[in-house]
């Protein structure tokens, strides 16, 4: 009977339930016993998704660097055996190997962190992956940052070199829905390339000007600088201040209120370090 649909999506709605009760400690048994009985790949799929989200809202960052590498070796073994079926596109296997990366660097591990970005670039390079390139350039900065961290400067400044040009190239044209802004894309670049705290700074300006501008019918746009800045101290292995920018963006993101965003905005400064 184990072998029935039904039975784990009775088991995975008792795992939420417990989420619900507010006994997190039930919730997480209850992922780990349903693993531990080795169900179908779809099955674990799901559980671990579910799972890393509830390590993320416990702040067990290891925990979740964990099971989201087991998450993607499942995503790997359902392409491998499913090759004829679109089952795991190239664009998601680029967003959840990026998302490995960050975790990676988070944790110091530069190396593989390095590795999982350059495999997230060869994904979303991918013809069927329809990444955008705004999508690819955050990619690389991630890898730039570990470079950097390996000591392998050269290839560092490899990337930054390109981006610097491309960046200068775009310039006006990364005012769409995925840049998000030519202003903010040059922020990340120093951020990650550059003087950090120049970034900071310039990142500061950013999230004004989105607060008090217009979205240009982007309604992500003025949470982006803090998303950005959420990325950069996961980066820096600086959880208070990314879990700070994380609440800030989220709050950005649904406040409509110009008084409110801006109250925000004013909260955050010492994220920014310099918010005048």
């Amino acid at each position: 009977s184990s072998l029935r649909p039904q039975f784990y999506e009775d088991r995975i709605a008792e795992a939420l339930q417990y989420r619900r009760a507010g006994r997190p400690d039930q919730e997480e048994a209850t992922f780990k016993a349903i693993l531990a009985g080795h169900p179908p790949l779809p099955v674990q799929e799901n559980v671990l998704f579910t799972l890393t989200a509830h390590y993320d809202r416990r702040g067990q960052r290891a925990e979740a660097l964990e099971s989201t590498q087991s998450f993607l070796r499942v995503l790997r073994d359902l392409r491998s055996r499913y090759s004829a079926l679109p089952l795991v596109s190239d664009f998601l296997m680029s967003f959840f190997t990026g998302d490995l990366a960050l975790r990676l660097e988070e944790q110091k591990q530069y190396r593989e962190a390095e590795r999982a970005y350059s495999e997230a670039v060869d994904f979303a390079l991918q013809p069927d992956s329809k990444a955008s390139e705004a999508y690819r350039f955050d990619l690389e900065m991630g890898r730039s940052r570990s470079l950097r961290r390996l000591g392998e400067d050269s290839a560092a400044n490899s990337i930054c070199s390109t981006w610097k040009a491309r960046l200068e190239k775009l310039g006006s044209a990364m005012n769409d829905f995925h840049w998000q802004g030519e202003k903010l894309s040059r922020a990340k670049w120093e951020l990650s390339c550059g003087d950090f705290d120049m970034g900071l700074k310039m990142l500061g300006k950013v999230a004004k000007q989105y607060t008090n501008g217009p979205d240009h019918g982007d309604p992500y746009r003025p949470a982006a600088p803090y998303r950005a800045l959420e990325t950069l101290y996961r980066a820096r292995g600086e959880p208070e201040q990314a879990r700070m920018a994380g609440e800030a963006a989220d709050r950005m993101q649904s406040e409509r209120s110009a008084r409110a965003r801006a109250e925000i905005f004013r909260e955050a400064g010492p994220l920014f370090r310099e918010n005048k």
